[in-house]
């Protein structure tokens, strides 16, 4: 619950707040309240002097032994001491209480004259400007926490501050009751006045505020100070408000029209810095003379209404968001099942139904086919040699070779491990040879090159191409005289390129 103060009080405050700065004015001038601190240094100098003059005197008297009694029972005596001690000039501790040193040597020099005190000891035998040594005198150090803060100036203050408000406030409020606009308004109709929803302000002839309801007080920054007798463009956050809208106020308009005046809709922050969005509507107060008397203004805060409205639009849009979201999860998800996620060809789960499709197309319709099997040579050798991380740059290569040489109808598939096949629709079986011998001399030149190897070794590969007038009765079959092919040039010396011709399947038995 937000605590507000009514003007009586806050007029109480600031003269309190006016006579407190007086008298601390007053005290840093010319010093009015003491300073208990620097007293209580001066009694303990004073002290430690005193303390110093009777030591100074027993040692006149060679009654070393009658110090060290006296320094204990003044340590007994005031609890404020922490411990004495008598020092030579040559810094030898010739009488002390216990602990002296310690609590001497580990002390805080900054306290050097409020809890630290060594008063000078002179020598009557070597004359009055001689040092004999000194008497060191340490006390416990002064407050300096919460108890050190009320001295008796700030409890001087705070008795009057407490005083002051109370008698400031009672004195305010008698005289200031008949300057008060709202003291003329029964507490009945205030109540019905606050009971609206909607904020609800009375506005006299002059367009000063007379009431206002308790909805219109809570949009109004926390530090406000009157509501009455001010002007609505007096508030800055409705002015800036208002200069967003192109038409003058409502209220204004309905001044000059007598009549209630068009709705209008702007956007005002109130004191919490939250945005409101508000429609306003004036109408006109008339007398019997039809003359306007005032006018009533109301705010209708339609911000959550629209922020639901916002909330829906942002929900379709997520929706959408996530629905194009799921399309790229689904592409991606087709992706990986269907593309070889080393090199980026198909793989043979989606390969085959396509490759089956073509072929059947083509036998229907009678139109060119062809197919390539490509592997690399010794590619065994490769991975012992140099290992499987060149080993997959090695495919990785191969088939970013067979991608860039295929057309965009052709289909590359990895149907292996280093082995590769490509569908080439449209093509014939020289067509085909083609493609399958450009991309060797690429692989011949281009592979090995590629290798972070020094010296950098020759990779070669070996193509088969078969092409549906072969006689092949099904795309499987196709494949396999491809793979006869590819065999042919394995076993005639490898890094060459070989047609599909029949009887091949007969040298590859023998």
């Amino acid at each position: 619950m937000k605590l507000t103060l009514g003007p009586t009080a806050r007029i109480s405050l600031g003269l309190l707040s006016l006579a407190v700065t007086l008298l601390l004015a007053l005290d840093l001038l010319l010093g009015v309240f003491p300073d208990p601190a620097r007293q209580a240094a001066q009694a303990r100098r004073q002290f430690a002097e005193n303390i110093a003059i009777q030591v100074a005197s027993l040692l006149m008297h060679d009654e070393r032994e009658r110090i060290g009694q006296i320094l204990p029972e003044l340590l007994r005596r005031d609890p404020a001491l922490q411990s004495i001690g008598v020092r030579t000039a040559d810094s030898h501790l010739l009488v002390a209480t216990p602990q002296h040193e310690l609590l001497w040597v580990q002390g805080d020099a900054q306290e050097t004259g409020r809890s630290r005190f060594a008063v000078p000891i002179g020598s009557a035998s070597r004359g009055e400007d001689s040092r004999w040594g000194q008497v060191e005198v340490a006390f416990r150090p002064l407050d300096k926490g919460l108890f050190a803060f009320f001295t008796p100036a700030i409890k001087l203050i705070l008795l009057f501050s407490l005083a002051g408000s109370v008698i400031y406030y009672f004195y305010l409020r008698r005289t200031l009751i008949h300057l008060d606009p709202s003291a003329a308004v029964p507490e009945r109709v205030q109540m019905a006045f606050d009971a609206m929803s909607e904020a609800v302000v009375v506005l006299d002839a002059k367009q000063r505020i007379v009431m206002a309801n308790s909805s219109f007080e809570k949009l109004l920054p926390d530090d406000t100070t009157l509501v009455s007798g001010r002007s609505l463009e007096s508030f800055p956050w409705l002015r800036m408000g208002l200069e967003h809208i192109d038409a003058i106020p409502p209220w204004e308009d309905c001044f000059r029209s007598k009549a209630r005046s068009e709705t209008a809709i702007f956007e005002a922050t109130d004191g919490n810095g939250k945005v409101h969005r508000l429609v306003v509507n004036a109408s006109p107060v008339l007398d019997a003379k039809n003359a306007v008397r005032g006018c009533m203004v109301s705010f209708n805060d339609v911000t959550e209404l629209d922020e639901a409205n916002r909330q829906l639009v942002a929900l379709m849009a997520d929706l959408s968001e996530s629905k194009e979201q799921l399309e790229v999860q689904n592409r991606e998800l087709y992706r990986l099942a269907n593309v070889d996620p080393m090199t980026g060809a198909r793989n043979r789960r989606s390969f085959f139904p396509e490759f089956e499709r073509l072929f059947a197309e083509a036998r229907e319709r009678d139109l060119p086919l062809a197919f390539i099997m490509a592997d690399i040579d010794k590619f065994k050798s490769v991975n012992d040699n140099y290992g499987h991380a060149i080993g997959d740059k090695v495919i990785q290569k191969f088939a970013s070779i067979l991608l860039a040489s295929a057309r965009d109808t052709d289909i590359v598939c990895r149907y292996g491990g280093e082995e590769f096949c490509v569908a080439l629709p449209g093509a014939d079986a020289e067509q085909a040879w083609q493609v399958a011998e450009r991309i060797r001399e690429r692989v011949k030149a281009e592979v090995g090159s590629s290798l972070p190897l020094d010296p950098q070794p020759m990779i070669t590969s070996s193509f088969g191409v078969a092409s549906i007038i072969s006689g092949a009765e099904s795309a499987e079959q196709l494949a396999d005289f491809a793979d006869q092919a590819l065999y042919h040039s394995k076993h005639n010396g490898r890094n060459r390129c070989t047609t599909y011709r029949v009887g091949m399947a007969q040298d590859k038995k023998g």
